[in-house]
C-alpha cells in the first residue's frame, strides 16, 4: 500500500487526486462559488454525522433505561423482605434516590472489575436478574 502511494507522489498523480476530490487552499475565499461535483466538503457527509448522533443517542438512551430498570428491580428486592412498618417512609427525598442510584452503580463497577481480575472464573457475576 505505501509503494503504492509512493509512486502515485512521485508520478505526480497523488496530487491530482488531491485536487479533484479535496478543497484546494483557497477554499474558504471559493465558498460563493459552487464547488465541482466530485469535490469533497464537510457538507458532503451530513448524513453521516447525522446517523453517528442519532445512533450514539440511541445507545445512551438504552443504557440510561437498563440501568433504570435494574435500579427498580434492585429497589424492589430490597422492599420485599421488609416489614409493614418500613412501607410507611416510601416517601424517600430525591437526594436519597439519587445517591442510592449511583451506590448501585457503583457496586455494578466494582463487581464487574473483580470479574475481569480473575483469570479463571469465564463467567460474569449476576448481579441482577
Amino acid at each position: 500500500m505505501s509503494t503504492a502511494i509512493l509512486k502515485l507522489a512521485e508520478t505526480g498523480r497523488l496530487e491530482e487526486i488531491h485536487d479533484n476530490w479535496f478543497c484546494k487552499a483557497g477554499c474558504a475565499a471559493d465558498r460563493r462559488k459552487t464547488p465541482e461535483p466530485n469535490e469533497l466538503q464537510m457538507s458532503s457527509f451530513w448524513a453521516l454525522y447525522l446517523l453517528c448522533g442519532v445512533f450514539t443517542l440511541t445507545a445512551l438512551l438504552v443504557f440510561f433505561l437498563r440501568t433504570i430498570r435494574q435500579y427498580i428491580r434492585y429497589k424492589r428486592k430490597l422492599m420485599e423482605p421488609s416489614s409493614p412498618s418500613s412501607s410507611a417512609s416510601t416517601s424517600t427525598p430525591c437526594s436519597k434516590v439519587i445517591y442510592n442510584f449511583f451506590n448501585l452503580i457503583d457496586e455494578k463497577e466494582e463487581a464487574i472489575k473483580k470479574s475481569v481480575t480473575q483469570h479463571g472464573n469465564a463467567q460474569p457475576p449476576q448481579i441482577f436478574s
